[in-house]
């Protein structure tokens, strides 16, 4: 009796069956690598769009922060040139004394303070640089009026 894979017909199925088999294994491999490759691909383009758009981000603050700091350094050098050109204005006519701020003076400046008061006290400095400011700018006004600290108004100033 002839045994059942000695028949031409089912050697053939196998055949078909193992070769269907193959090729299913070889269209699935295909595919998990078109998969992978497309995943790797995708990563780097994001990788890449977020560095790109970080980069533009980060270039767009620096941009607004030199504008901003531009504006801050602008209003404080126009204070400074009319501060200095009044003090120079004053003290060329003789309406500022010297003044040490380690020692304590009397005698006050007719323009700025009361008569008898510390020409060197943070009153009258505080009042020196409000006279000075009020021709500046009503932004700088508006910051040195809402403060009383003289180290503040020094950091406005500077």
């Amino acid at each position: 009796m002839p045994s059942f894979l000695d028949r031409l017909g089912v050697r053939v199925l196998l055949t078909i069956l193992v070769f269907l088999a193959a090729l299913g294994l070889a269209t699935a491999g295909l595919v998990t690598a078109g998969f992978r490759r497309a995943q790797a691909s995708a990563v780097e383009r994001s990788t890449e769009g977020l560095e790109s758009q970080g980069a533009q981000s980060l270039l767009q603050m620096a941009r607004h922060e030199a504008q901003l700091g531009d504006a801050l350094l602008g209003q404080a050098a126009s204070l400074g040139r009319l501060a200095a050109g009044s003090l120079v204005e004053a003290n060329a006519g003789g309406a500022l004394p010297d003044c040490d701020p380690a020692v304590s003076q009397a005698g006050g400046m007719a323009v700025y303070a009361p008569a008898g008061a510390d020409s060197c006290s943070s009153v009258n400095v505080c009042q020196i640089v409000t006279s000075v400011a009020a021709a500046a700018t009503p932004e700088i006004m508006k910051m040195i009026a809402s403060t009383n600290d003289t180290a503040t108004i020094g950091q406005i100033m500077v």
